[in-house]
């Protein structure tokens, strides 16, 4: 009679709405390590990260591929759409920490995937944000920054796999930022020209490592033997994805709401 009057015993929706919820709360930590994306750790004065190592799903403007030979992780993302005038679109998001901070320039390892140009189909949008998603403005190289603080980096090698992060155009500017020791950051990357491929991730110290041009980005024969050289850096811990959490969160309050009704 006590359970009755609670309304557990008698009442199948009652019961129903509580099974829901212990439902749910057993898929908590499936679901958490479906929608976990992962914490790279710059160490020894470098980060190198696969393009294509970002959660699933990947955003719109983005898909994974393997047509194209010589990609370091066995694949790489493509570049579905243009977007020449708005940057931050299909936004890609690699959260990193670094253990000492300094000047970190940035390179990318990609190729054109349409076309024979070496002015088509090779940039994209990069930019960086601290741990609460302010944009940090790069240091000091007559960039050319748009709103937001994005840059377009491009390369200009047609028919392999480059090691190159330039930004302004039949100019060559570098791309860096001034990094705090122990803080936690994300590298962001936005759609820009389609067919664009785009393979590894690096930032560097610049004050440890030469492995490409300080002022202009252009990187020689040389550099891109020491890019190959470079393992990646490996995820210290995992954090869920926002859209995952609030879904999984808003399914739970349902069933408890419905519950009070």
């Amino acid at each position: 009679m006590h359970f009755k009057d609670r309304g557990l015993v008698g009442d199948p929706p009652a019961l129903v709405k509580i099974i829901g919820i212990t439902l749910l709360m057993m898929a908590l930590p499936q679901t958490l390590a479906q929608a976990q994306a992962p914490i790279y750790q710059a160490t020894a004065g470098y980060l190198a990260v696969e393009a294509e190592a970002h959660p699933s799903p990947l955003p719109n403007r983005w898909s994974t591929e393997n047509l194209f030979t010589g990609a370091s992780g066995g694949g790489y993302l493509r570049t579905t759409q243009n977007s020449f005038g708005t940057p931050g679109l299909g936004i890609l998001n690699y959260d990193f920490e670094v253990d000492m901070g300094g000047s970190f320039q940035f390179a990318m390892r990609s190729q054109v995937g349409e076309g024979t140009s070496g002015t088509d189909s090779n940039d994209t949008w990069v930019r960086l944000v601290d741990s609460a998603g302010n944009p940090i403005a790069p240091r000091a190289n007559s960039n050319d920054i748009r709103a937001g603080q994005w840059l377009k980096a491009y390369q200009n090698s047609v028919g392999r796999w480059n090691y190159q992060a330039s930004n302004v155009d039949r100019v060559g500017r570098s791309i860096s930022w001034q990094l705090t020791d122990d803080t936690r950051y994300a590298l962001q990357v936005s759609a820009r020209s389609r067919g664009f491929l785009l393979d590894r991730l690096f930032l560097w110290d610049q004050d440890v490592y030469n492995f490409a041009n300080e002022e202009r980005g252009f990187t020689t024969g040389a550099s891109q033997t020491s890019f190959d050289a470079l393992s990646n850096s490996a995820p210290v811990s995992a954090v869920p994805e926002p859209s995952s959490l609030v879904l999984l969160v808003a399914g739970i309050a349902g069933v408890c709401l419905r519950r009070r009704r």
